[in-house]
């Protein structure tokens, strides 16, 4: 009796550690997109001239420190070729941020924002994240 009941209790330890991990990381994903999407909307209204670089830098930088303070977590939650690739990706934006190319860092960050998307879905207790 008692190796069915730590059984259990082990079952329910692991099925509440996979339901934490879900939230956590689709709230992470949720926070870092928001920061993306305003650092898009500002680089959009930079040819009104509304705004500057530095505006898009800032929210762009204040999204991958968001998405850094959790990698070690990722490691355990996500497959590390998607952590590495988001990872990538933010560098990649850096750049076009410091190179002050407006397209670039607009496409960038739609490719940024894709990929971080794609790592929420994953997230979903669906039929194609299960099989």
């Amino acid at each position: 009796m008692r190796h069915i009941l730590l059984s259990c209790i082990i079952l329910l330890l692991a099925l509440a550690f996979c339901l934490f991990s879900m939230l956590h990381v689709r709230d992470i994903c949720r926070k870092t997109l928001d920061l993306l999407s305003s650092a898009q909307t500002a680089a959009m209204c930079m040819a009104v001239g509304n705004v500057s670089l530095d505006d898009c830098r800032a929210s762009m930088q204040d999204a991958a420190l968001h998405w850094k303070r959790y990698e070690r977590y990722f490691g355990l939650a996500l497959r590390h070729e998607e952590v590495d690739d988001v990872i990538s990706r933010f560098a990649a934006l850096n750049q076009y941020a410091v190179l002050a190319d407006r397209d670039d860092f607009l496409a960038g960050c739609a490719e940024l924002m894709s990929a971080v998307r794609h790592l929420r879905e994953m997230e979903l207790p669906t039929v194609e994240n299960i099989l």
